[in-house]
């Protein structure tokens, strides 16, 4: 995960902030919210994990894992 970040950090506007806040109030980063959908993405990939929370999530992510 680590280096797709650095990647897309090089290759895409990642770099300042998206406008939004997130729950604990932050002003949210586009590195932050592009990191928060790779690390969901890698969980529900798992089908070992059945939900998470986040910060940048408004609710619970809940993984209806086909299997």
């Amino acid at each position: 995960m680590n280096s797709q970040i650095n990647k897309a950090g090089l290759v895409d506007d990642l770099m300042g902030k998206v406008g939004t806040e997130n729950v604990q109030g932050e002003e949210q980063k586009k590195l932050d919210v592009y990191a928060n959908k790779i690390f969901i993405n890698a969980l529900k990939a798992r089908n070992e994990v059945c939900g998470i929370a986040s910060e940048e999530e408004e609710e619970t992510i809940i993984f209806e894992n086909e299997g």
